[in-house]
């Protein structure tokens, strides 16, 4: 008994593309099957193209999700906006604080300072009003005097010394031109002034 029997298509011998139906675990196949190409294969493929491009989605669809992605964008610029101006506003609120912190202490610096110069000023009044026998008002009146007197005093030695130092600063200034005008030309305007006027004589 044959087991082997011939099969249309297939031959056992002289063709190297038959299957060897000897190989229980041969892989060539037998007869006409689709292996992937041919008329087969292309129809299947044109079906398939079908089949994605019903996948593919409208064109209402992508200007949806177009639309819907510069809405999102436009929320997380607005956002970024919001927390910017939210910061802008924190540190001028900080800034605010502080300026108006450092004014008060400011106020109470200078009341501090004049509560002292009061102080000090009723303490030498109340004690020369001691000293003369308890005449209050003779010491508030000298101390006053005093006080102005010292001021008037201030006053004047400071704007003495301001003036020497402006007459000193430009005096400086006019020598080191000078100097600068002598090294330049050999000569400077006080010279040239000097020239001229015994020219002139």
């Amino acid at each position: 008994m044959d087991v082997h029997t011939s099969r249309p298509g297939s031959s056992s011998s002289g063709d190297p593309e038959a299957p060897d139906r000897t190989d229980p675990y041969s892989y060539k196949p037998y007869g006409n099957v689709d292996t992937g190409g041919g008329a087969a294969s292309s129809s299947t493929g044109a079906g398939a193209g079908a089949g994605d491009g019903d996948d593919r989605p409208s064109p209402v669809e992508s200007f949806k999700s177009v639309f819907a992605k510069f809405g999102e964008l436009g929320e997380y610029l607005n956002l970024y906006i919001a927390a910017k101006t939210d910061a802008f506003k924190a540190s001028m609120r900080n800034v605010a604080i502080f300026a108006a912190l450092g004014v008060v202490g400011l106020f109470a610096l200078c009341g501090l300072v004049v509560t002292a110069i009061v102080l000090l000023c009723l303490g030498i009044a109340q004690g020369i009003g001691a000293l003369l026998g308890g005449h209050m008002w003779a010491g508030y009146l000298i101390a006053g005097v005093l006080l102005l007197g010292l001021m008037a005093v201030g006053v004047m030695v400071g704007l003495k010394m301001i003036g020497k130092a402006s007459k000193k600063a430009l005096v400086t200034k006019y020598e080191l031109r000078q100097r600068d005008q002598r090294e330049r030309f050999g000569h400077d305007a006080a010279d040239r002034a000097a020239a001229e006027g015994k020219v002139g004589a």
